[in-house]
């Protein structure tokens, strides 16, 4: 059970992710009962009260405790997050570091504030909390902040700041002999290097050594987050029935955790791995109500997700009015949640389906708005899908040498990434421009070079690349 942030008059219960302050961070100055609006407001007001203080030391302790103090218990909890906010702002210019620290853990909904904040989408809002606090803060607490922000740096597209706010958090971790800590500091690393960098090697080691800890030290929720992380690995190198097997084990261990928001996070990397090699059949039906269910919660992270693999489904079974809407609702979750990595995902596979549609204008002018966005996003596999867009739409309008310049940007990625993934769309690329050429035998075997990295008929875009080939040939027979 947890704090109901809508009841503050209520007895205070501790709230199961309270333990994560004590157990992992070392954290002993945050108590549950502290954990009230109502306590927390009471305790600024009877402050306000004793002599000696500023009129201005006053004004803001009496400010701060109104906002806890007066709300309605049927308060909206976005309502409730702008309060606390505004009590936060006031601690900050007290400099009341203390009490500052324990607005952070302050329930909101299922969360402490600066977790729903995340789960809503808002970083930016989520990073002002944390920031303030880090140079004024413990060891214990500095470690716990600089996890944070190197995660919300992260998604902000501030991959420099993540990673040395990555490194200082592990390197504290260890210094202060806190292993849970550890643990997640080297699953922060390799959530960088893969989700955001697709640097296979350097992820897969950070995975492997949160893999290890996790399984020394009995952690089951960062098993499964190093499971899902070793099946992001596996997908960007190309191997689509392993990373479906690693997502598969991440979901069975995740079952021992209390955490729903964990379960359908990793329920939907799941599905979404499925498509890349199984036949739709059923998916759409599970995204549809997955998407449904983000939506009642207004978890920014999980729309996108629901909504972008969704949209892969729909436009594999050729529903392209209703794959357009999925993506368009992928793209406004990213948008809202500041996440330029997800809007460059889904705007590439926006395009991909004008091209499918062979709606070639449309799909460059898609493509080419967001090349800059794509660049600052640092994704090279999400990257290399969009120069292959626009190489594969340039072939189709029958100018060649157009779309090779944009595979040479492809070349660059493949060899950046070592990815087996991108080196198929490289050949595909340059197989097409080749075929528009007339280069008939050339382009077949760079495509079969292209189907065998993307793992033949085993794979939804091999299946397709297949299908590209055969009418390729079947064209050439014709005349």
């Amino acid at each position: 059970m947890e704090l109901n942030p809508r009841s503050p008059k209520s007895d205070p219960i501790t709230p199961l992710w309270w333990h994560d302050l004590t157990e992992i961070w070392g954290i002993y100055n945050v108590a549950p009962e502290h954990l009230s609006p109502l306590c927390l407001g009471e305790r600024l007001q009877t402050r306000s009260l004793a002599t000696g203080l500023s009129w201005r030391r006053k004004a803001h302790l009496r400010a701060a405790s109104r906002w806890f103090c007066h709300f309605l218990p049927e308060a909206d909890l976005r309502k409730v997050a702008q309060r606390y906010r505004e009590a936060y702002y006031h601690l900050v210019e007290l400099q009341d570091w203390p009490i500052a620290q324990q607005l952070l853990w302050m329930p909101l909904g299922n969360y402490p504030i600066h977790r729903q904040l995340w789960f809503w989408g808002h970083y930016s809002e989520a990073l002002e909390f944390l920031s303030p606090l880090l140079p004024r803060s413990s060891e214990q607490w500095q470690c716990f902040l600089l996890y944070e922000v190197g995660q919300v740096q992260a998604i902000l597209g501030n991959h420099g700041a993540a990673l040395q706010a990555f490194e200082q958090q592990l390197s504290l971790a260890q210094t202060l002999k806190l292993p849970r800590a550890v643990i997640k500091g080297y699953g922060g690393l390799g959530r960088l290097y893969s989700y955001h960098q697709a640097d296979t090697e350097t992820a897969l080691h950070y995975y492997q050594q949160q893999l290890r800890w996790a399984r020394r030290y009995r952690d089951v929720l960062e098993e499964a987050l190093a499971l899902d992380g070793l099946g992001r690995v596996c997908f960007l190198q190309g191997q689509w029935r392993r990373s479906t097997y690693l997502y598969q084990q991440a979901w069975e261990r995740i079952q021992g955790v209390t955490d729903p928001e964990a379960h359908r996070i990793q329920l939907l990397r799941l599905e979404g791995s499925y498509l890349r090699w199984s036949p739709v059949k059923d998916k759409r039906t599970i995204l549809q109500h997955q998407l449904q269910v983000a939506q009642s919660a207004q978890n920014q992270q999980q729309i996108w997700e629901a909504a972008h693999y969704l949209g892969i489904a729909e436009a594999d079974t050729s529903h392209w009015q209703a794959a357009h809407a999925a993506f368009e609702a992928a793209i406004a979750a990213a948008k809202a949640a500041q996440d330029i990595r997800n809007f460059s995902v889904s705007t590439a596979a926006q395009g991909g389906l004008y091209a499918r549609r062979k709606e070639w204008r449309k799909a460059i002018a898609c493509t080419e708005a967001v090349i800059p966005t794509i660049q600052q996003a640092s994704d090279p596999v999400a990257e290399a899908v969009f120069w292959f867009n626009l190489s594969y739409c340039y072939s189709e309008l029958n100018q060649p040498f157009r779309a090779l310049r944009h595979a040479t940007h492809i070349r660059r990625l493949a060899k950046l990434t070592k990815s087996a993934y991108v080196r198929g769309m490289l050949y595909l690329a340059v197989a097409n421009a080749n075929w528009h050429s007339r280069r008939w035998l050339a382009g077949l075997w760079l495509a079969g070079l292209g189907v065998f990295h993307l793992g033949w008929w085993r794979s939804a875009d091999g299946r397709l690349a297949l299908a590209k080939v055969f009418s390729v040939l079947r064209m050439e027979i014709g005349q």
